[in-house]
Formats: structure tokens, sequence, C-alpha cells
């Protein structure tokens, strides 16, 4: 038998305080911010219901989901780092609005840049920017030379805080599943 997203509705359950490994602190952390959990696929929500919730062992899931124990293993460790990224877009989003607020001086940020520097925060994908972005109109080359514009502009200006967001974006680029949050 196989289970088909087990773990859509997970936001609707409690914290827990159960040790797993060092895996707590990151779904912890997710838990406290239910809105992060759109980010993951539905697999990706079994098994963080399966281990976080039912306190599953990676053998049990296994069986469970039909999947190899060494997959269960990629995945996990893929979780991990996605639940990271996560994380940090939540925080990223509130250097990007003290940018674009004006308390510093970034007016060497064309709006070009500003779309795309708020689409690739958004879906950390050059293929979903160029779909959605008005300036590059489904040219997938222009989002990626915009981006690699703004990065290396943020970094010959010493504009630190954008070029580490930047840098993240790139360094997880397609990491996050967004289908669902398009609307085509």
């Amino acid at each position: 038998m196989r289970l088909t997203c087990v773990g859509d509705n997970i936001e609707i359950y409690g914290e827990g305080e159960e040790s797993l490994g060092g895996f707590e602190l990151d779904l912890n952390i997710l838990m406290e911010n239910h809105k992060l959990l759109r980010f993951f696929s539905s697999r990706d929500k079994d098994v963080i219901y399966l281990i976080w919730m039912c306190q599953k062992s990676q053998n049990t899931i296994h069986s469970i989901l039909d999947r190899s124990q060494p997959a269960i293993c990629y995945y996990v460790a893929r979780i991990k780092k996605k639940m990271r990224f996560v994380h940090w877009l939540d925080k990223a989003w509130q250097e990007v609005a003290e940018i674009f607020s004006g308390k510093e001086k970034y007016e060497w940020l064309t709006d070009d840049m500003k779309e795309i520097l708020v689409l690739m925060l958004n879906f950390s994908s050059y293929v979903t920017a160029s779909k959605l972005s008005k300036s590059c109109k489904n040219s997938t080359s222009k989002v990626k030379s915009t981006f690699s514009e703004l990065t290396k502009k943020s970094k010959d200006n010493g504009a630190w805080n954008l070029y580490e967001i930047c840098y993240n974006i790139l360094k997880n680029i397609d990491i996050i599943r967004r289908d669902d949050i398009l609307v085509a």
C-alpha cells in the first residue's frame, strides 16, 4: 500500500519536544511559521510528518512510503537543507524591505533589478522569474544576466547584505518547489 501525501495537513498539529538527532531545531523553526510549509512538496511533508509527528524511524518510513532506506536518508538531508533555506528566506524578506524603504543608499538599483530580486527571492528559479517578469518577457537569459549584474554591483558597491542575499539565492537555486503558487 502506498500513501499519498499524509503530511499535507501537518500545520494543524502542535509542536513537540521529541529529540530527532538535530532535526528538531529545524522542525521547530518551521513549525513556528506554518506558512513556510507551502514551500515543501507532498513527499517532503510526508517525511516531515512521519519523522516528527509520528516519530517513525527511517527504516519504518521506507516501508510505509515504498522507498529505499538510502532514498529516505537522502530526502531527510535534502529537507534539512531546504528548511534552512526557507527559514533564511523569511529573514531575507525583512532585509529587502529595509533596502526598498530607502534607509540605506541603493540609487544604483534599477527597477529591473528590483523586480528580478523580488522574483528570485520569491521563487529562486530563473525560469519561473522569467515567466512572471514584466521587464524580461519570458527571457530566462535576461533574468539571469540582470540577477548576475545585481550580484556584481552589490559586491562592487559594498552592499554586503544585498550581496549575501543574492549569493544565497544563487547557492540554492531551484531548491524549492513553487508549482502550487503559480497561477499560469
